[in-house]
C-alpha cells in the first residue's frame, strides 16, 4: 500500500495511533490501517499474589531446613547462614520467573483484531489472532471477597459456539474495562473509527 492510499484510509490522529502502537509493540505485526485500542490493563493484586506465593515458598523452604540442621547434632552459625541465603536465592529467582511469567500475558485489542500472547512458563509461549468481527461475547468475572475489595477479575472474549475463547486473569478494574472492549467491537460491527481510551 503506498503512503498516499494510507494517508486516505486514516485520518491524522488515527496514523498518530498506528504510528505510536508500531512503537510500543513491534511484535504484533500490525497491518498500515491499524492501531492498538486498548491493551487490557493487570491488577497489581497479580503481582502480590506471585510474590506472596515466592515469599510464603522461602520461608518454607527456610523453616525445613532448620529443622532438618536442628536435628543434626552438629549445629554452626554458617550452616544456619547459609541454609537461609540458599532457600532466599532459589525463592528469588523463583519469584522472578512467576514475575516474568504473570507480565507476558497479554490481551491487545486494535481496530481489526485481538492479539492474545499466553506465557505458561519460562519456555512456553503462543500467541493468539482474531477478527474482532467474530466476536461475540465479552464478559468479566470477580468471584470472593479479594476481587471485590480490590477490583480485579477474570476477563473473557468468545466467538460463537465458544470455538475460540481469550481470557485473562486479574484484570485490573474488570467492569470498565469490558465497557471498553464492547465499545470497540460495537465500533468495528458499524464500521465506525475507535481511538485509545486512555
Amino acid at each position: 500500500m503506498s503512503e498516499s492510499d494510507q494517508s486516505t484510509k486514516l485520518s491524522p490522529a488515527e496514523q498518530a495511533d498506528h504510528e505510536r502502537s508500531v512503537f510500543d509493540y513491534p511484535w504484533l505485526d500490525l497491518e498500515d490501517d491499524e492501531y492498538v485500542v486498548i491493551d487490557i490493563e493487570r491488577s497489581l493484586a497479580g503481582k502480590f499474589f506471585v510474590w506472596f506465593c515466592s515469599i510464603g515458598a522461602s520461608l518454607f523452604f527456610i523453616a525445613s531446613a532448620l529443622v532438618i540442621i536442628f536435628v543434626d547434632e552438629v549445629i554452626s552459625d554458617i550452616a544456619i547462614a547459609t541454609t537461609c541465603l540458599f532457600c532466599v536465592v532459589i525463592s528469588l529467582l523463583v519469584g522472578l520467573a512467576f514475575h516474568w511469567v504473570y507480565n507476558h500475558n497479554q490481551l491487545i485489542l486494535t481496530n481489526q483484531r485481538v492479539f492474545g500472547r499466553v506465557q505458561s512458563t519460562l519456555f512456553s509461549q503462543r500467541t493468539q489472532t482474531l477478527e474482532i468481527e467474530h466476536i461475540e461475547d465479552v464478559s468479566y468475572t470477580q468471584d470472593g471477597i479479594l476481587p471485590i475489595v480490590f477490583d480485579y477479575g477474570s476477563l473473557r472474549m468468545s466467538t460463537v459456539g465458544d470455538e475460540h475463547t481469550y481470557s485473562l486473569t486479574f484484570v485490573s478494574d474488570p467492569a470498565n474495562q469490558v465497557r471498553v472492549v464492547k465499545k470497540v467491537v460495537n465500533a468495528v460491527d458499524e464500521q465506525k473509527p475507535t481511538r485509545y481510551h486512555k
